[in-house]
């Protein structure tokens, strides 16, 4: 389905500018790890500290990890395993990339309102067990929402106003 903009002049902007989704193929997914990976070194070369891998927001590593964004069959789907398996990828590729002192963290949504509930806290907690037993982060950010859900820009008051 379409993302909805709202609004007039949202539903023309979605309509010219947002073409519908796809599936990833999985040579997609090897090339954006290898995107990743290329990042990552790059940063590194360039004399940062250490990324962090966007994991939230409804952002692509989000929809992989979203039970209701995710609705692949294959092994990158069905099951919280499947839905992380992308994820894991990049952070094992990152890892490998890089010198052991370059910090490498993931950004997180420990809740996403289109998925709220109890069986989301717990495959967030279970992800997040998983990465610290990983070792292959220093550090873990989590945040909530996303950039889909209205919700999310309710805080969000125009300048002068109360």
């Amino acid at each position: 389905a379409r993302i909805q903009l709202p609004g007039a002049f949202g539903k023309v902007a979605g309509a010219i500018c947002i073409r519908s989704p796809r599936e990833a193929t999985l040579d997609d997914i090897e090339r954006i790890t290898q995107q990743f990976v290329t990042s990552a070194r790059l940063a590194e070369q360039a004399g940062f500290d250490g990324v962090q891998i966007h994991g939230a927001h409804g952002y692509l590593l989000s929809q992989f990890l979203s039970t209701s964004g995710n609705l692949r069959t294959d092994e990158y789907g069905t099951n919280p395993q499947g839905r992380r398996r992308f994820l894991l990828e990049i952070l094992r590729a990152v890892r490998q990339a890089t010198s052991d002192n370059f910090v490498v963290g993931v950004k997180l949504n420990s809740k996403d309102s289109r998925t709220d509930g109890k069986e989301r806290e717990d495959e967030c907690i279970d992800l997040i067990q998983e990465l610290c037993s990983t070792g292959l982060l220093d550090f873990i950010e989590l945040s909530g929402g996303s950039y889909e859900d209205s919700l999310f820009f309710d805080d969000v008051k125009e300048e002068g106003t109360d």
